[in-house]
């Protein structure tokens, strides 16, 4: 039997978190038109190197300006960027946590690097939260607690996260992802899931891609930020799950870099060692029902398990217990997460689920991937 496993990126109840986008303009409306990006390949008879990055080719600064953007990302279509159904079939990930087996968590793939948030403490807001509506659908072995961010909307962490909005090559339509701001030498980088930046039904980067931090109900109050350039290991445009992670250079937006306009940033970090009982708090925008994609969520949750079926080549992927939906696809698991200080240490994002399985979340176990990802990002 087939198994399929379900990216959780658009709205919609099953969606995949493969929506993203990438080249510099392209798509239908406003902006420039370009040809999307392609991946760079390897020569006949060579094998890539997963690990290694698979960066877009930027078409020039005029290609999708911060006016171009702000001109085709109206209201109205920030609003009604759809996911994307796709076709799923039964089945289980291969993990010990749902069997009562006990699981065995990745090996770090060199030495641990982390970076750390950058908030100031008068941009730390407080967080009040508030526990979903609706009944969680909890699986055991995997415990969480979801909340409505109901803190300060204009302060960190929920200046530091944000929607991502693009359009598909492959199909010419607008999506939506989450994404956060992530410390970085040149302030503009956000941090991400590899289908959120990259399209592998069209083998190109996603267009007309935006970051619009503290989105809510529609609104943009700290602009919209498009990219200048789009990246992702080379092993996600192969499609594994384990390479599952993307990064975007964003643009400035009146004058300022994307750190200086959010007020700060959070960590990252890369080779930890993550085990059952690592602590997370999982922040995304989730669409599907029973959630309307207008607001922030948090899942305050641990790692659990790891999904032996989900990589090809690299780590399996890390499990948590989340009910987010389509729509939070690339959202940041943060690790070491001090609401007082207001961030803590990407260390996993949003990436797939199953449809046997629900209200467990998997995402990438972030490894020299990540570290070569976030040295290529940081340096643009």
């Amino acid at each position: 039997m087939t198994v399929k496993r379900i990216p959780w990126a658009i709205a919609g109840s099953l969606v995949a978190l493969s929506l993203a986008l990438s080249a510099c303009g392209g798509g239908s409306g406003g902006g420039g038109t370009t040809t999307p990006q392609t991946t760079p390949t390897s020569t006949a008879g060579e094998r890539s190197n997963p690990a290694e990055v698979a960066a877009s080719v930027p078409v020039g600064a005029a290609a999708f300006s911060p006016e171009e953007a702000a001109d085709f990302w109206t209201p109205e279509r920030l609003r009604n960027a759809q996911p994307v159904p796709i076709r799923t079939e039964p089945g289980k990930p291969r993990i010990g946590a749902a069997e009562g087996e006990t699981p065995t968590p990745p090996a770090p793939e060199g030495a641990e690097g982390q970076v750390d948030g950058t908030v100031a403490q008068d941009q730390t807001a407080d967080s009040p939260q508030t526990p979903a509506d609706e009944p969680q659908t909890e699986q055991p072995g995997f415990p969480y607690k979801s909340f409505a961010w109901a803190g300060d909307s204009t302060k960190a962490p929920a200046t530091t996260a944000g929607k991502i909005f693009f359009v598909k090559p492959s199909t010419g339509k607008t999506y939506v992802c989450s994404g956060t701001v992530v410390t970085a030498d040149n302030e503009s980088v956000v941090w991400t899931a590899g289908h959120c930046v990259y399209d592998l039904d069209a083998k190109a980067y996603m267009s007309k891609w935006v970051f619009v931090p503290a989105y809510k109900e529609g609104s943009a109050p700290l602009g919209i930020w498009p990219f200048r350039i789009l990246a992702t290991p080379k092993g996600w445009t192969e499609g594994d799950h384990a390479f599952d992670m993307g990064a975007a250079v964003v643009d400035q937006v009146q004058g300022k870099n994307l750190m200086a306009a959010v007020g700060g940033s959070q960590g990252l970090r890369w080779n930890a060692e993550v085990g059952p009982g690592t602590a997370v708090t999982d922040f995304g925008y989730p669409a599907g029902d029973p959630f309307d994609g207008e607001k922030l969520w948090t899942c305050d949750s641990t790692v659990a398990d790891f999904d032996a079926r989900g990589a090809v080549t690299g780590q399996p992927p890390l499990a948590i217990g989340c009910d987010m939906t389509g729509g939070s696809s690339g959202g940041g698991w943060l690790a070491d997460y001090q609401p007082e200080r207001g961030w803590g240490y990407v260390t996993s994002v949003n990436s797939y689920g199953y449809d046997s399985l629900p209200a467990v979340m998997m995402g990438p176990y972030q490894g020299n991937a990540a570290q070569n990802l976030y040295e290529y990002a940081k340096a643009q």
